[in-house]
């Protein structure tokens, strides 16, 4: 986790290799310890918004979440909501985003001190229920991977998002 930290706050390996470590490096500490619930945050965002990767990060919060319970991690209703909200930001997947918003509400409807979390997350599952259309919210998350990409491949991937969603990119007198 500190190596990767390090990795990732280095500019100068960065403006290197890019974020296209970040996978490798959460692969390794959810196999390794998927109980440390710090570094899901982290996963998220390096790994869906930096890499433009919501799939694999999904996958491997999915990995980490079967080692967690709320009964023994009483914070790990958390895993359940940033994969919500990569499915939501980045991949349309309403039925799997809301799936993961029942599951947090559980989990922190369960957890002594987490109770209040429960009902805003049910909320948000019956919000998309009534209203499943996600494309505003997919549009914001992939032009934030867009501005945040330093890999061109990523930047290439947001905007092939972004034309699905139907936009189109316009370059200005600056080149912008």
């Amino acid at each position: 986790y500190l190596d990767y930290l390090q990795y990732f706050g280095d500019e100068d390996t960065r403006n290197a290799t890019g974020y296209s470590l970040n996978d490798d490096y959460f692969d390794v500490m959810v196999e390794r310890d998927p109980r440390f619930l710090a570094i899901y945050p982290f996963l998220s965002a390096g790994v869906s918004f930096y890499m433009g990767r919501p799939e694999t990060a999904i996958a491997l919060m999915e990995k980490g979440a079967e080692s967690l319970s709320p009964e023994d991690q009483p914070e790990s209703f958390w895993i359940w909501r940033h994969m919500a909200l990569d499915r939501l930001l980045l991949t349309g997947d309403i039925p799997g985003t809301i799936q993961n918003f029942e599951r947090a509400a559980s989990w922190a409807e369960g957890t002594p001190g987490q109770e209040s979390y429960g009902p805003f997350f049910r909320d948000t599952a019956n919000f998309l229920r009534q209203n499943p259309d996600s494309t505003a919210v997919q549009i914001y998350g992939w032009q934030t991977v867009f501005y945040d990409a330093i890999d061109e491949p990523i930047r290439q991937r947001a905007e092939q998002e972004l034309a699905k969603l139907g936009l189109r990119k316009v370059v200005n007198e600056q080149g912008r």
